[in-house]
């Protein structure tokens, strides 16, 4: 992959509002031709295996390694500088590599015991991760870069960069599942789910010149352990209507460390939702639900502290409602369709100001067809 995600940011003055120099192109490009460059290189195997022990019991295992390389330097626009119709620009410099391997372990029972039909799913999974992360931020040109993107002009020298930030990180997590699926004269249907987590990491952050010699370093390791379930019921009437209500929580471990080289706590989050579902025509099918989602210990960027800086926030509460319709239109011809509403909003934070704030990078509407 040579393309990636080019660091094209705009400022907010002169493109959602106006300036005083008017509106900048879409077509504007912030970096440097000859200067920003995106490489990236994967590779992957796995295995699935099955085997059925008589029609009640069977297991499954499924496998996948993962490899990939990155290495990603460029010139981004840092805001303007005040009083001119120059925004300043500065130089990022980063590579690194990511090892994984994630295996699944599953025994499945099924048996029909008159009206009723049960499912029992019960496994265990095991995740190894590895990665490496180096970054170096500096000046271009004079220090500050500065390009008019009313008329630009490229070329600018791009300055040595002095120092980088590299994070090693090494991630383990083993889970241990059991679910039950039962559903009850063709018209009730049951889900209850328990997980058992364990997750640890090791990290060592260090910095270093572009020589190669450290000059700081610091390790941090982290452990921890959750319990996490679900629980679910649909009844279908005559009709085709299918009411359903259901509650999860979660646990997810976070890669990576934040702007102060802590490494992240997992996030973790609980939901309830209620919805309709309408299979009464041949060939549609529709569905609604209203959902509530909290989340604690989410992701977020952290500009100020740099370009890749992140950090977490304390609680992100989402509340929405989300439309779904799936058509076969004609035969080999599917159509599907949805429309989520989203209002995603900060409700704890170490930074007093953001609380009630909606939620980075998470739109009101979103539609796609």
């Amino acid at each position: 992959d040579k393309l990636g995600t080019l660091i094209n940011f705009l400022p907010r003055e002169g493109t959602l509002t106006p300036s005083p120099w008017g509106t900048i192109s879409s077509h504007f490009f912030t970096g440097e031709p000859a200067f920003n460059r995106f490489a990236r290189e994967g590779s992957s195997a796995g295995w699935s295996l099955s085997h059925a022990f008589n029609d009640e019991l069977a297991f499954r295992q499924n496998a996948r390694y993962l490899r990939s390389d990155m290495v990603y330097q460029g010139v981004y626009a840092a805001g303007w500088q005040p009083g001119t119709s120059f925004l300043r620009r500065a130089s990022l410099d980063a590579y690194g590599d990511l090892t994984s391997f994630v295996i699944d372990n599953q025994l499945e029972w099924k048996r029909r015991l008159g009206d009723w039909q049960h499912t029992v799913l019960a496994g265990l999974d095991y995740q190894k991760a590895s990665s490496y992360e180096a970054q170096g931020y500096g000046t271009v040109g004079a220090g500050l870069g500065l390009i008019n993107p009313f008329a630009p002009v490229y070329g600018q020298r791009i300055n040595p960069i002095t120092s980088y930030t590299g994070t090693q990180q090494h991630q383990k997590q083993t889970g241990v599942y059991a679910q039950y699926q039962g559903s009850f004269a063709e018209r009730w249907s049951l889900t209850a789910s328990l997980r058992r987590d364990q997750a640890d990491s090791e990290t060592l952050t260090t910095r270093f010149t572009h020589l190669g010699r450290v000059t700081s370093s610091a390790a941090a390791d982290m452990d921890q352990r959750d319990t996490t379930y679900r629980l679910g019921v649909l009844y279908r009437t005559m009709n085709g209507f299918s009411p359903y209500l259901s509650y999860s929580t979660s646990f997810l471990p976070q890669p990576g460390v934040d702007h102060l080289s802590n490494p992240f706590k997992p996030t973790t989050a609980e939901q309830s939702e209620v919805g309709l579902k309408y299979d009464g025509l041949p060939g549609w099918q529709f569905t609604g639900s209203l959902y509530d989602l909290r989340q604690e210990n989410v992701v977020a960027s952290l500009p100020e502290a740099g370009f890749t800086a992140r950090r977490q926030i304390g609680e992100v509460r989402s509340r929405g409602l989300e439309l779904e319709a799936k058509a076969e239109v004609a035969r080999s011809l599917n159509l599907i369709a949805s429309y989520a509403y989203i209002d995603a909003r900060i409700t704890r934070s170490t930074v007093a100001a953001e609380i009630g704030q909606r939620s980075e990078d998470t739109p009101y509407h979103q539609a796609a067809l």
